[in-house]
C-alpha cells in the first residue's frame, strides 16, 4: 500500500504510525525495518497476527 505513494507522503504516514506506537523502526541495520508492535497487532485483529516488515530506503 505504501509503495504506490510518493516518498514524502510515505515518510509522513510512517512517522504517524511510529508516533502512535503501531510500528517500531529497527535501525540497527543499514535499512530501516518497520515491524508491527503488540498494539499494532491487536489493532489489526487476531487473524492478521503476523509481523509485517517494510524495507524503506
Amino acid at each position: 500500500m505504501l509503495l504506490n505513494k510518493n516518498i514524502k507522503s510515505t515518510q509522513n504516514r510512517l512517522a504517524v504510525l511510529v508516533n502512535k506506537k503501531m510500528i517500531t523502526a529497527n535501525k540497527l541495520t543499514r535499512k530501516n525495518i518497520y515491524v508491527l508492535t503488540h498494539k499494532g497487532n491487536s489493532f489489526l485483529g487476531r487473524e492478521h497476527k503476523k509481523s509485517i516488515k517494510i524495507n524503506f530506503y
